[in-house]
């Protein structure tokens, strides 16, 4: 009978109605992105507002903010600085700005909306330097049983424009007993010479080179060089 006692018994569970999706934001596209020092994010960072029911809302103001690292917020689709920090979705309930990070490693930006009781949608966002080394072996890493030798890029030469962030990374592959020790033992007089201090297998440091001119860059720990030209 079930069904037919409903008036003295509680409603059966397929009747039950599951409550309606509440207003929410959430991303849409552009999360996880990484760029090099100096460019904005490639893609647009987009989320959309829908109301009670999933319905797209449109003419909602969403506000962008950046909560950890540094970047400007730029209009969509005019690549601009934005006046305020507040942009509109459209008819589906989008809206999409550009972001250009300003600092190295990670930057999070955050959409919300007033009309909404969802949590802000949050992106993240990573630049790295502009240019980047490997330092990594020729043969192995063993420099007290033979003469080892590391090479940079697999090139002796290598050139980067000045007051750009150069990234020298140990080779991540090697074994963990490995270890390097990169130092800048030639640079024009009067500017820093750089040390990375000990490296482990998958370690970088970042320098920025503030002089025209050749660097040369040494793992004094296995021999290995290579000479860095700044433009």
């Amino acid at each position: 009978m079930g069904c037919a006692l409903a008036a003295i018994a509680p409603a059966c569970d397929h009747d039950a109605v599951a409550p309606a999706a509440g207003p929410r934001i959430a991303v849409v596209s552009g999360n996880y992105q990484e760029t090099r020092e100096g460019s904005r994010l490639s893609d647009p960072l987009s989320v959309r507002v829908t109301g009670v029911g999933g319905a797209a809302q449109s003419g909602v103001e969403v506000v962008w903010q950046v909560i950890e690292g540094s970047g400007e917020l730029r209009t969509f689709p005019d690549n601009q600085p934005m006046a305020s920090q507040v942009s509109l979705t459209d008819a589906d309930g989008v809206a999409r700005i550009y972001f250009f990070p300003t600092v190295l490693g990670q930057s999070v930006v955050t959409a919300s909306a007033g009309t909404v009781t969802s949590a802000p949608a949050k992106f993240f966002a990573n630049q790295r330097p502009r240019f980047e080394i490997a330092f990594g072996p020729v043969f192995d890493c063993t420099p007290f049983s033979d003469p080892s030798m590391f090479s940079l890029n697999r090139s002796p030469d290598m050139a980067s424009d000045v007051n750009a962030s150069v990234s020298v990374s140990y080779s991540p592959g090697l074994s963990g007993s490995c270890t390097a020790r990169v130092k800048v033992t030639f640079v024009a007089d009067g500017h820093e010479v750089f040390d990375s201090g000990i490296l482990h297998p998958g370690e970088a440091f970042v320098f920025t080179p503030r002089a025209i001119g050749t660097w040369q860059l040494t793992d004094v720990v296995n021999g290995g060089s290579g000479l860095l030209i700044v433009r």
